[in-house]
């Protein structure tokens, strides 16, 4: 009998077994004895059906049972024992050649944790966004406090949509359907399109900067406004785009504004979390506000560039299969629709960080055992009640040559955004 174990991907290994039929005699013998024990035949005691005639009827069972022990023994002895494979999972049959009294080949595929040498990071640099606070950003601040306090009010017909600094929180509901580029007509099966949308700019803020892209397309429009924009429809909502077949025809149903009152001292104490007592006290407190959450944030964003770049530099491979065993799902799950592509990058880069963090943490046990404790600034940064994966993060961002760009100003009012979500009602969803 011949075995060998060969690579076939950096968490991909193939068991190969070979065996001459001679090889089996002893494996056969007890797999018929093993069928006769649970036999059961008209004519015969429970057992005692003759061996000849368990070989003749149950040939399958016969041989299942043959390769079934042998797979067992023999990944136990050259993979299990053997110590030279981090096995993870359960490995499956992926072919099978054989028949009683004939020879047998049989490959048994399984997953390993992969090797990881991990990278110098000598001369690596990270950009990191770092926000600055700017007054508008005070008053972005104040208002997505206040707004949750305000009721709104349809836009009169001489007002319009995101206009000047009244815009900033407008809410539409529109709809829209698909039209041919050059005729202008409703394209066929289009229909179900002429649905009610909302968009509102405060939580757009939240979703992305391509969203506010597509806010400003309403901007200086009236309700009742007809007019074609380039778009395409996808999970995300409705986005701009330039690469598209078709036009959509937007109509404006209804347009909604906050009614911002002078801030005094009542709506200066209710604003803040603080004790302030004025408009100027509130100011201040913003300012010192959106000057802890941008440090927070860059913080967090600077944990996020490090653990993205760790991966980037050990780009070693993830089977969508092995992805789909350790998540439960069925095989193929993640491979029916294009959006699934998308959650298995996820999942793989998940994976990937989860991975790369042992051996991160394997590493940092070594030096801690060689007396070299993390670096002090580092475990400031995590400090030190965080999570082993925070510092873990600032040990490695230690080790980074960070370059400090400024913030774009969606990133700085996402900052707020995030923090401070505005109360909206439903969308008011529905076919005309």
């Amino acid at each position: 009998m011949k075995t060998f174990v060969r690579e076939t991907g950096d968490m991909v290994r193939v068991l190969e077994i070979k065996a001459e039929a001679s090889d089996l005699e002893t494996d056969v013998r007890l797999a018929v004895k093993k069928q006769q024990s649970v036999t059961v035949r008209r004519g015969f005691r429970p057992g005692h059906v003759p061996r000849k005639m368990i070989r003749r009827i149950y040939a399958s069972e016969i041989e299942s049972i043959v390769i079934q022990d042998l797979v067992k023994e023999v990944f136990e002895d050259m993979v299990i024992r053997n110590g030279e494979h981090d096995v993870v999972g359960q490995p499956r049959e992926i072919s099978r050649e054989y028949k009683l009294d004939e020879d047998l080949h049989v490959q048994l595929e399984f997953y390993v944790l992969p090797k990881i040498e991990l990278k110098d990071l000598t001369g690596q640099v990270l950009e990191v966004p770092v926000a600055e606070v700017t007054d508008d950003l005070v008053q972005y601040l104040i208002k997505i406090r206040m707004a949750p306090h305000l009721p709104v009010r349809s836009l009169n017909s001489d007002e319009k949509i995101g206009e000047a600094n009244l815009g900033m929180f407008d809410r539409i509901t529109f709809k829209y359907e698909k039209i041919d580029r050059k005729t202008g007509y409703v394209l066929i099966g289009a229909v179900e399109t002429k649905t009610k949308q909302y968009f509102d700019y405060a939580t757009a803020v939240r979703m992305g900067p391509e969203h506010l892209e597509f806010g400003e397309t309403f901007e200086g429009y009236s309700v009742g406004d007809e007019f074609v924009i380039e778009g395409n429809e996808n999970i995300s909502g409705l986005i701009r785009t330039d690469t598209t077949e078709s036009n959509l025809r937007v109509k404006i149903l209804e347009a909604e504004r906050y009614d911002w009152p002078e801030i005094d001292d009542e709506w200066a104490a209710k604003i803040s979390d603080d004790s302030v007592n004025s408009p100027k006290e509130l100011n201040e407190w913003a300012q010192k506000h959106l000057e802890d959450s941008c440090e927070k944030a860059s913080r967090r964003m600077l944990e996020v560039l490090v653990q993205k770049r760790i991966c980037e530099l050990h780009p070693f491979s993830i089977p969508v299969e092995f992805l789909e065993e350790i998540n439960s799902l069925k095989p193929g799950s993640l491979r029916e629709a294009p959006s699934d592509k998308e959650l298995a990058d996820m999942m793989r880069e998940q994976v990937r960080w989860n991975l790369l963090r042992l051996a991160i943490e394997e590493q940092f046990d070594s030096m801690l055992s060689k007396e070299s404790p993390l670096s002090e600034s580092s475990n400031e940064n995590a400090e030190q009640e965080g999570s082993s994966e925070e510092k873990i993060l600032a040990e490695l961002a230690e080790q980074f040559k960070i370059k400090q760009i400024p913030a774009t100003e969606w990133q700085m009012m996402r900052i707020v955004a995030e923090e401070n979500p505005v109360n909206k009602p439903t969308p008011t969803d529905g076919a005309d």
